[in-house]
């Protein structure tokens, strides 16, 4: 009995010594210290699960100076609940890089993947379409696990991710990038990516032909020697960079006249005209390659490449189609930049009206 009565009356007197008064007229302030170290947890999390589904890796500081962080010398480990997952992204990966590299998919500025290259042949665009679908399905998993243990906004485990693909993926590999003066994003590959944000077509000089009816299509024929591609009347440039010695483009270019011939039955010629830019090729190479394979829109010489580095910053590669749309005060939107045929003339017209909602 006595016993009771002692652990009652020591119970009661914890019970009074540990009631707290939560009141407080004071707002309740956050340690940014803390919040740094959440970001660096994040940062490290993200750099451990990628190391283990692409390799091991060289560790650099672009993730942590994204963050203004230093990285600690210790390895942090990603969720338990997330092996089963990562396991499954380890299997596909090599999947998934062919299709970053090749140009048949990209990765878009929230970290998932999106098909890029709707002119393959359907059985590749069925199969490509469920490599992405799981691969998403299981990057949001990832997403949703470490956004609630960090106790983030998704967005933000979102954006990390996307660094660290950025980071390191190879010169060849698609993702869609935000201009974030004009507000708009493309499709390009890593190693053009700062020459994509800023495309300065201002200067450009293209020498005038000698064929009237080509200056009269492309609505440039008041100019006497050269003239720039906002001097164009369009809305929409298909520009295709091309060699007489490029076996690719000789094996397209029935396609592609196709292509012009689609825009004339659709009646878009008057808003989408088509260039071709020879890179590396005199006069007369372009002419010869005009002749043999009857190309009905304009042609132009490069021998220099001077024009070819215009519009496909870098090296050069042939065939190169891009999509550009003119805007005012001699502004132009990059839609599209890739290098490789387009596959056929009905899909790529679908493509170019998706893109520039011109009907």
């Amino acid at each position: 009995m006595r016993k009771f009565l002692l652990l009652s009356v020591i119970s009661v007197f914890l019970m009074s010594c540990t009631s707290v008064d939560l009141k407080t007229s004071k707002p309740l302030k956050v340690d940014v210290n803390v919040r740094i170290d959440v970001y660096q947890h994040i940062a490290e999390e993200v750099h451990s699960i990628e190391e283990e589904i692409y390799g091991d890796q060289k560790a650099d500081n672009d993730l942590m100076s994204f963050f203004g962080l230093v990285t600690d010398a210790y390895a942090i480990e990603y969720p338990l609940e997330l092996k089963p997952v990562i396991e499954r992204r380890k299997k596909r990966s090599a999947e998934v890089l062919e299709a970053l590299e090749n140009g048949s998919a990209g990765e878009n500025e929230h970290g998932y993947l999106e098909i890029i290259d709707w002119t393959l042949p359907h059985k590749k665009i069925s199969a490509l379409g469920r490599l992405i679908e799981a691969e998403n399905s299981d990057r949001s998993i990832v997403f949703q696990k470490l956004a609630r243990e960090n106790q983030v906004e998704v967005s933000e485990i979102e954006n990390a991710f996307f660094k660290e693909h950025f980071k390191k993926a190879s010169g060849v590999c698609w993702f869609r990038l935000k201009n974030k003066e004009k507000g708009y994003c493309v499709w390009t590959q890593k190693g053009q990516a700062d020459e994509v944000r800023g495309y300065n077509f201002a200067d450009l000089q293209i020498p005038v032909l000698k064929n009237a009816e080509h200056n009269a299509y492309l609505g440039v024929e008041g100019k006497r020697k050269t003239f720039g591609l906002f001097d164009v009347k369009a809305k929409i440039v298909i520009v295709e960079i091309f060699s007489m010695y490029c076996p690719y483009c000789q094996e397209e270019a029935p396609e592609v006249n196709k292509f012009y011939d689609l825009l004339k039955s659709s009646g878009l010629s008057d808003r989408v005209k088509v260039m071709g830019i020879g890179g590396g090729n005199t006069v007369f190479e372009v002419e010869k390659f005009q002749k043999k394979y009857e190309i009905p829109f304009p042609l132009f010489p490069d021998k220099s490449y001077m024009i070819s580095k215009t519009f496909s910053p870098g090296q050069v590669g042939t065939p190169h189609f891009l999509i550009i749309e003119l805007l005012p005060d001699k502004r132009a939107n990059v839609l599209y930049s890739k290098t490789g045929g387009f596959g056929s003339a009905e899909r790529f017209l679908s493509l170019v009206q998706d893109l520039t909602e011109i009907k």
